[in-house]
């Protein structure tokens, strides 16, 4: 963190984001299936299905900015990597009050 920002990294040990999906994560059902899988259950598939495409979408309306990319020798890093970094004055509280909670109308 910073005077202005607030940065969150999250890293695995993997292989990281294969090339043909990486500027397309964060897509909605964005995945590669192997069809032939045994016993007839869930196929194997790397994914960014709809799980991601939330997250994605709700980080960033909270203020979020994200980035994808591959751990490299140079940042020391291995496999997938994704920061999200928020402005400050979108975190923290303000002193007044939040309102009333907006009803919800089912037509």
């Amino acid at each position: 963190w910073s005077k202005d920002s607030l940065a969150v990294t999250i890293s695995d040990d993997g292989r990281g984001y294969a090339p043909q999906v990486i500027n397309r994560i964060g897509d909605p059902f964005v995945r590669r299936r192997n069809r032939s899988s045994a016993h007839g259950a869930r196929p194997e598939y790397d994914g960014m299905g709809l799980g991601l495409f939330i997250a994605k979408t709700l980080l960033e309306r909270s203020g979020a900015q994200l980035e994808f990319f591959n751990g490299t020798k140079k940042n020391a890093l291995r496999g997938a990597i994704v920061t999200s970094t928020w402005p400050r004055h979108k975190l923290e509280a303000k002193d007044e009050p939040v309102g009333e909670n907006q009803q919800i109308k089912i037509e």
